[in-house]
């Protein structure tokens, strides 16, 4: 899914980081994340943070696709 960043007219990366910190606790041992975001913004330094690797697995010029891997 395409994650929240807006909280009003405001950007607001909060939700999105709290998904990625909090999602670790909901994969198994090789489980992974995916999501889509809009391609101006880029959540690979909060990824990198989390998981021990992280790629955009595809890309247009509107979206990336985000895949994460705990191990």
């Amino acid at each position: 899914s395409n994650p929240p960043f807006h909280e009003d007219l405001k950007k607001n990366f909060n939700i999105t980081k709290k998904i990625i910190h909090e999602s670790i606790r909901y994969l198994n041992f090789n489980g992974e994340l995916r999501f889509v975001a809009n391609s101006c913004y880029n959540y690979s330094s909060i990824l990198k943070k989390t998981f021990k690797k992280c790629f955009v697995i595809e890309k247009t010029n509107k979206y990336k696709i985000y895949q994460a891997f705990l191990n």
